[in-house]
């Protein structure tokens, strides 16, 4: 008799974070979580996406046709997934922040409002004078501050240049 041929998917890993996918689809859908990147925009809004679906779903929103049965019960928002509620309760009801930079020691309620700010240290160098990290192309009118007038005292970091 013929086998019938099982056709498993080959599960795959992000390289960037070792998060594992079913399939490459997902392992793909998954990487834009990793870049900047927001392709998709809202007609009505303008609110960006990085995945299409997402947008489509948001565009549901201003019409109407999403529900909001999930109610925060401490403001009385209304959203249309539990997920959403849940983030809603850690970002603005709660004062725990265990998600830190390592970079800045900013610290945040989630994983995604922390992954959101580390997109502000990309290309970033710390100043030698007083370890503010700032762009490469301000760096220059940046050490200016420290030595211009009498005072010696940093604009942008608020800190003085002790000679």
């Amino acid at each position: 008799a013929p086998r019938k041929r099982s056709r498993t998917r080959k599960q795959v890993a992000c390289e960037i974070c070792g998060k594992i996918f079913r399939d490459v689809y997902h392992l793909n859908r998954h990487k834009l979580s990793h870049s900047g990147e927001k392709p998709y925009s809202c007609p009505v809004c303008g609110l960006r996406f990085k995945r299409k679906d997402r947008m489509s779903y948001h565009v549901r929103s201003h019409d109407g046709s999403v529900g909001k049965p999930y109610i925060c019960q401490s403001c009385g928002k209304g959203f249309s997934r539990p997920d959403h509620l849940n983030g809603h309760i850690k970002q603005v009801h709660t004062s725990e922040r265990p998600h830190k930079c390592q970079t800045c020691n900013a610290s945040f309620a989630t994983r995604d409002r922390l992954r959101s700010h580390l997109a502000c240290h990309e290309d970033k160098v710390p100043c030698q004078v007083c370890g503010k990290y700032l762009r490469a192309a301000y760096m220059a009118d940046h050490l200016k501050k420290h030595s211009e007038g009498p005072s010696n005292f940093c604009t942008i970091c608020n800190r003085g240049n002790e000679e």
